[in-house]
């Protein structure tokens, strides 16, 4: 079973940040949820990851913004 969560893990990010990345709305809030429920189940590195692709994108959204 651990297996087969940690795979679902990796697609749920990279679709997640896919969508975050394409300013869809859901995104962000996906990521966040994703952030949360990893963490329940002590995957802690996952939860970083989400956190991180947020803070990635909010930088890089500042930084378009500002030009």
């Amino acid at each position: 079973m651990f297996g087969y969560y940690q795979l679902e893990c990796e697609a749920r990010l990279a679709l997640d940040e896919l969508k975050m990345k394409r300013n869809l709305p859901e995104g962000r809030a996906r990521l966040t949820s994703f952030a949360t429920a990893t963490r329940s189940r002590r995957f802690e590195l996952s939860a970083r990851q989400a956190e991180q692709a947020i803070t990635t994108e909010d930088t890089l959204a500042a930084n378009n913004g500002s030009h």
